[in-house]
């Protein structure tokens, strides 16, 4: 039971550090535009970003799925715990999303436990945790004004062809909660290559009053955008706030 209990504590403090939460779950292709019929790797990613990866442990993922241009979704193959593939049939715009198991993490004078409020004493705060990832894959013609989505309750939208991204370019974004635009939303932005502290990232901007942003592309490359939302937990006796996290990486040549 001791290590048990060892074991979720560990978990939960990957995902909530002292500093709050910081762990994104992100997802990256092997090949960004491949043809008709090419087999597509995609690799789940855990951690600060693309240079502070860690091991994604048994179990944390719930799923991951494929949303092909025509809004029907299937499962990739798996070649591992962190590693799935799957062969587009048609051309257009292939949105991937991936889950880890969502669940709760209450703050006590004593510690962390992986559990809501309930039957606990001296709770400070609690939070119920759902982290995503999005990424897209273009195959065949160049994806034309399509904006893609996996349905997640936090997301971010690409509202320009990600398929012909370049350097000293932008990316317009939507972020997305429940299906509606969200204002004033924090976007971090990094590139493959980006070295700075734990939870530093190398563009930080918000969201307009329609829930839009401007990402400068500064650099050839993968790059990863990361947003976070809180809302009330409808029954405080339960738990204190809902914490969504989101990502979306992308090419840039």
């Amino acid at each position: 039971m001791v290590k048990k209990l060892t074991t979720s504590i560990a978990f939960i403090l990957l995902i909530f550090p002292a500093a709050g939460f910081a762990h994104s779950l992100w997802l990256t292709a092997s090949n960004y535009s491949p043809e008709i019929g090419e087999p597509v790797t995609v690799e789940i990613g855990w951690g600060h970003g693309f240079n502070k990866k860690e091991a994604l442990k048994k179990n944390m993922l719930r799923k991951i799925y494929i949303i092909s241009p025509d809004g029907k979704q299937s499962a990739p193959v798996k070649i591992s715990e962190t590693r799935y593939r799957f062969t587009p049939g048609r051309p257009g715009c292939y949105a991937v999303g991936a889950e880890i198991n969502p669940g709760f993490m209450s703050k006590t004078t004593t510690g962390r436990v992986k559990r809501s409020k309930t039957g606990l004493d001296n709770v400070i705060n609690c939070m119920r945790f759902d982290i995503r990832a999005k990424t897209e894959i273009a195959v065949g013609a160049k994806k034309q004004g399509q904006l893609s989505s996996v349905r997640h309750p936090l997301e971010i939208v690409p509202l320009d062809n990600t398929g012909t991204l370049k350097k000293n370019g932008s990316l317009q974004i939507m972020v997305t909660y429940n299906g509606s635009p969200l204002a004033n939303c924090a976007v971090d932005a990094s590139y493959e290559g980006f070295k700075g502290a734990d939870h530093a990232a190398a563009l930080s901007v918000k969201t307009d009053a329609k829930g839009k942003a401007l990402i400068e592309l500064s650099h050839r490359g993968k790059w990863i955008l990361q947003v976070r939302h809180t809302e009330p937990y409808p029954d405080t006796t339960v738990c204190d706030n809902y914490m969504y996290g989101a990502s979306f990486t992308f090419i840039v040549q």
